[in-house]
């Protein structure tokens, strides 16, 4: 009888982990170069191009895996009476009920050299649709040139923050034995993701002059 050691199990996890955190990476970086051509500024948020209508599929690619993988994280800590949908987690209107606790819809990611800074599901805390969602759907699958661009700059910003939140939220979905809303994402945890984001940024990444990697605040 072949067995799998705990170790390898981690260590399955936390290459799990690397993947996602490669790919948010390698698109943020795409990001940047795109920022040498449009100011990431709130007045060009509706700025569109094919460029960002690529990068914002790219993206969303991401972030309709991870909603898949974090939720069925989450499910599987929960009682079966809390979540009496787990077995049909799909869609985002599923993901919705899965992730909208308050923390989760008050994170905000800041975009380093700019002054904006993006919270991707404040609209689930008022029980409202993900605007950049519907529209990435709707570039997806358009009816016209129009809808094809209706992709634009905030939507691709959206959609990258929200991949950065989700990659957080599976580090701890991936390493911690219970669910726990109320997270703290310290060394030993993102010490996984080996490189930091240039671009993108949440407080958990905030460094003090303890150690070179840093202790980091509170995630949620």
């Amino acid at each position: 009888m072949i067995s799998t050691k705990p170790d390898n199990v981690i260590s399955d996890r936390i290459q799990f982990i690397r993947q996602h955190w490669q790919y948010f990476l390698a698109l943020e970086q795409d990001v940047i170069t795109l920022s040498r051509f449009i100011e990431f500024h709130e007045d060009n948020l509706d700025c569109d191009s094919a460029e960002i209508v690529k990068l914002t599929i790219a993206a969303a690619t991401g972030v309709d895996r991870l909603f898949k993988d974090v939720c069925q994280r989450i499910d599987a800590k929960r009682p079966i009476s809390e979540n009496p949908n787990a077995k049909k987690r799909d869609g985002i209107k599923n993901y919705q009920e899965c992730l909208s606790t308050s923390q989760f819809c008050q994170c905000a990611v800041t975009i380093r050299l700019s002054n904006l800074e993006i919270q991707p599901f404040k609209e689930w805390e008022h029980g409202q649709r993900l605007s950049w969602w519907d529209k990435y759907t709707e570039a997806k699958h358009p009816k016209d040139q129009e809808a094809l661009f209706g992709a634009s700059l905030g939507v691709l910003l959206d959609f990258m923050a929200a991949l950065l939140i989700l990659n957080l939220e599976l580090v701890c979905e991936s390493t911690q034995p219970r669910y726990n809303p109320g997270k703290v994402i310290g060394d030993d945890l993102l010490k996984h993701l080996v490189l930091e984001p240039k671009l993108f940024w949440h407080d958990c990444f905030d460094l003090d002059n303890t150690n070179p990697f840093g202790k980091r605040r509170r995630y949620k």
